[in-house]
């Protein structure tokens, strides 16, 4: 072989230093990140209001027409408010959250207040 080959071969990558830093640089760093952190005060609990909607009777929900040929979502929603048959119903409580979900599948139930 000739030298040339042999550089070649023998060469390996750079890597440049690792650059020195002294301890106390590091150690003050963390120190001043956690004493620049202002205090959060307690939350306080608040109610959510509803908008005149009655929250404590029952409402009867009744499935007329089937989930087939809509989207897996609207599905999941018929059957979270426990629909499976068609024609079916359930008398439910009376909450914002059932309310929406009937809301969500309106074209598919019929929603009566008892």
């Amino acid at each position: 072989m000739s030298e040339d080959t042999k550089d070649i071969k023998e060469k390996k990558p750079k890597v440049a230093p690792k650059k020195a830093v002294a301890k106390s640089e590091v150690e003050a760093k963390p120190a001043a990140k956690t004493a620049a952190k202002p205090k959060t005060a307690a939350k306080k609990a608040t109610t959510k209001k509803t908008s005149g909607q009655k929250t404590s009777g029952k409402i009867k929900v009744t499935l007329t027409k089937s989930g087939i040929g809509y989207p897996q979502r609207q599905k999941d929603t018929l059957r979270g408010l426990g629909l499976r048959k068609m024609h079916s119903s359930k008398i439910l409580n009376d909450t914002p959250a059932i309310r929406g979900m009937a809301k969500k599948v309106e074209h598919l139930v019929k929603l009566e207040v008892v």
